[in-house]
């Protein structure tokens, strides 16, 4: 019940039912891992009921592909990816 952010389109009535912060680096799986912030907004719209729809047959490039790395302080990097 999750996609990536790219190409997203989101009904207001999906924020307004939720608590923000709507979108989050800093969130952690059970297992310590973090999660992305997309998979972290579907996670919370899921919570409040809201379903996750995919349309399959389309693209959604980014625009740059970067890596994203978080220290030890929770502090979030940027590096691009060549």
């Amino acid at each position: 019940g999750a996609v990536g952010g790219g190409g997203t389109l989101i009904k207001t009535d999906v924020f307004q039912a939720m608590e923000s912060p709507y979108f989050s680096f800093h969130h952690r799986l059970p297992d310590g891992r973090y999660v992305g912030e997309d998979l972290y907004f579907c996670q919370k719209a899921g919570d409040a009921g809201f379903e996750v729809y995919c349309k399959t047959d389309l693209i959604y490039p980014h625009l740059l592909t970067v890596a994203i790395n978080i220290n030890a302080q929770g502090e979030i990097g940027y590096s691009q990816v060549q």
